[in-house]
């Protein structure tokens, strides 16, 4: 974040107006690609892009190797370690590892969104409007700082929104708008679109999730146009690189993270990074979405990074070993962030050492981690 500040990509931690008790991270895409580009080459590690996870040697509760597929055609990876940092939790599932998906007892999983950028918008008209009509947005808003906050976050239109999906059809099974200006201010970043019962492990799934996805992007992009003030002049000017996908496989690990353990503020002997995110459960099958905060920041245990029963793989991101609903609050950009620090720096120790990932003193973890910055 601070190379990325740098360089004009980013603004740091700051909150937005919706009101709930967390911050967000502005950051300008393109310019973070660098900023990732310049991180990864200068560790030293060997970049592949346009490469693909295709299948997983392994032995005896031991990955041998992983079988890649890119524009080189198919290559075998061999590594001491392995961190599995594929978000669906690939590599451990398909080397035998026990996983979860979804919620209990139907495995619904929370639905996929496609995010996408519009402008020019008049933030003064969509303030203005606010202001008119507080009843149609989140009961947290920050009315009296809508004009001075750094980011605007808007969750309402409501009244409008539910009478688009009354009388002209609007396909998106939500009950509001939700949107942030970007680190310009005539842009915003839609978080509207909803994408229902698909799994996103399975490609036929993921292309007709991601072909709903822009056909909600448009319709809502002309609601926007026609019925929301400010938006009179706006157009799309990005959509993702793919359809964003909530929840998938959740690897079961040595300790799998609680709902109790998020809403309570657990310290944990091993923690090896905290949360704070919301409990923020998107309906699996409906317009619904619940927001729980916990009571105070809780901790990751090290042992949620260990799956049962492979001694040379590490899990980082939203695959780590957590209920469904623990699930929603770790599986947040930026824990996933210093999931993935406390992995990389565990796979490198135990390699380095010649020791199984399992076999690693937490505590001298931990020390290296706060070393490095991070929280622990």
């Amino acid at each position: 974040m601070d190379d990325l500040t740098a360089l004009g990509g980013g603004m740091g931690h700051v909150r937005d107006t919706v009101g709930v008790a967390y911050s967000i991270t502005p950051v300008n895409p393109e310019v973070l690609k660098v900023v990732l580009d310049r991180k990864v080459l200068s560790s030293g590690a060997a970049l592949w892009l346009h490469t693909f996870l295709s299948s997983v040697s392994s032995d005896s509760n031991r990955v041998e190797a992983v079988i890649v597929e890119g524009k080189s055609g198919r290559q075998a990876i061999c590594a001491k370690i392995f961190v599995d940092a594929t978000g669906d939790g690939d590599l451990s599932s398909w080397a035998g590892a026990t996983f979860e998906k979804g919620r209990s007892p139907d495995g619904k999983a929370q639905p996929m969104t496609l995010i996408f950028r519009m402008a020019p918008v008049n933030l003064e008209k969509v303030i203005s409007y606010m202001e008119e009509h507080k009843e149609e947005f989140h009961h947290e808003t920050l009315f009296g700082e809508l004009r001075t906050h750094p980011i605007l976050g808007v969750s309402g239109f409501s009244s409008l929104f539910q009478k688009a999906q009354r009388e002209e059809g609007l396909p998106i099974q939500r009950d509001r708008l939700l949107f942030f200006s970007s680190m310009r201010r005539d842009e915003v970043i839609i978080n509207t679109t909803r994408v229902l019962g698909f799994d996103g492990t399975q490609t036929s799934d993921l292309t007709r999730a991601e072909v709903e996805g822009r056909a909600q992007m448009l319709a809502l992009a002309d609601f926007l146009r026609f019925r929301i003030p400010g938006f009179e002049n706006s157009f799309i000017t990005a959509s993702a690189t793919q359809i964003g996908v909530r929840e998938t496989r959740r690897i079961i690990g040595d300790y799998v993270l609680t709902a109790e353990d998020v809403m309570t503020g657990r310290k944990f002997h091993d923690g090896i990074a905290f949360g704070g995110f919301a409990i923020d459960i998107h309906d699996p099958a409906g317009k619904g979405v619940t927001c729980t905060d916990p009571t105070a920041e809780y901790h990751i245990p090290y042992r949620c990074l260990l799956p049962i029963g492979l001694g040379n793989v590490l899990t980082a991101g939203r695959c780590i070993s957590a209920t469904h609903e623990a699930f929603a609050s770790s599986r947040v950009q930026a824990t996933c962030m210093a999931v993935g620090q406390a992995a990389g720096t565990a796979a490198a120790l135990a390699a380095r050492k010649g020791i199984k990932p399992r076999e690693l003193d937490s505590g001298e973890l931990r020390r290296i981690l706060a070393q490095q910055g991070a929280l622990v």
